[in-house]
């Protein structure tokens, strides 16, 4: 009997994992930036490498950024490179962060990686090359600057939204740089991966969920009109603008996707009543 149970268990465990793995992904909203990884730079200029990127990205007004005072607090602030899946979701999880930047100086390059604290995956890796014929000291302020724009760019996304004290608005954050032309096209698209990949390299499945009325902006706050999809799951809606992605990227699934999609969810959903059935006639039979 107990063999029994067990194996009612193992098989519930291994559905959530399945179940976790089709998740829509959540939109980020904090960030943690660890220092850069470089042997033999003087720690000052490490430091202000690290101020530069952090300054960059602070000032778009899409994210809440971890200071250096909170990573020392939480004994974090130390240079990294590459970090494992399990890493990732660790220090999300200890920073309370949706995203992890690493920048380090490699060969003639710096590099930055970033991921997604949420299932520990890479979001981008982007890397300057600095010139030979200037000392890299009087360069690397400049790339960090630099790649902390590109990253920005890459970022196809605003928001999280949420309902405005105005009846019938909802507010988006977005970055304060945006030009108000590209949100007359705004749409709000859930994303989940298909692989390990990078975000937005063809590692993703999205789909388009509302197409939203632009208002008016104040501030980093874009304000739209749109359906009761709104008010349905907001942390998971990502605010999507069509004139910044890649052709590569697509907001709509194909039909044959969007079939897969259902038909997964109603598999899901009935797994899980059966689940939910199972898991009682355990505890009944351990009462027993």
């Amino acid at each position: 009997m107990k063999i029994v149970i067990f194996s009612i268990l193992l098989l519930g465990y291994t559905h959530l994992l399945k179940a976790d793995q089709i998740q829509w992904l959540s939109v980020p909203n904090k960030l943690a930036v660890f220092p850069v990884l470089a042997e033999g730079l003087e720690p000052g200029l490490k430091a202000n490498v690290w101020w530069e990127f952090r300054k960059t990205i602070t000032e778009d007004g899409r994210f809440l950024v971890a200071s250096k005072q909170f990573l020392q607090m939480k004994d974090t602030y130390q240079a990294r490179s590459n970090l494992s899946v399990k890493e990732s979701i660790f220090l999300g999880e200890h920073l309370q962060a949706d995203i992890l930047i690493s920048l380090s100086l490699e060969e003639k390059f710096l590099v930055l990686r970033s991921y997604s604290a949420e299932d520990g995956y890479s979001l981008i890796e982007l890397r300057e090359k600095y010139l030979n014929n200037l000392p890299k000291e009087k360069q690397l302020i400049g790339l960090a600057n630099k790649l902390a724009k590109n990253w920005l760019k890459k970022l196809i996304f605003h928001g999280i939204g949420s309902p405005s004290t105005e009846a019938g608005l909802y507010s988006f954050r977005i970055s304060k740089h945006l030009s108000q032309d590209l949100l007359d096209e705004a749409k709000l698209i859930r994303i989940r991966r298909t692989n390990t990949g990078e975000l937005f390299q063809n590692s993703h499945r999205s789909v388009e969920f509302d197409q939203l009325i632009w208002v008016k902006t104040e501030g980093n706050l874009a304000f739209f009109k749109g359906s009761s999809n709104l008010m349905n799951q907001s942390d998971k809606n990502f605010l999507f603008l069509d004139k910044l992605a890649s052709k590569s990227f697509s907001p709509e699934l194909p039909v044959e996707m969007k079939q897969k999609d259902r038909d997964e969810e109603k598999e899901s959903n009935r797994f899980d009543k059966i689940m939910m059935l199972l898991g009682f006639l355990a505890i009944v039979v351990i009462s027993l």
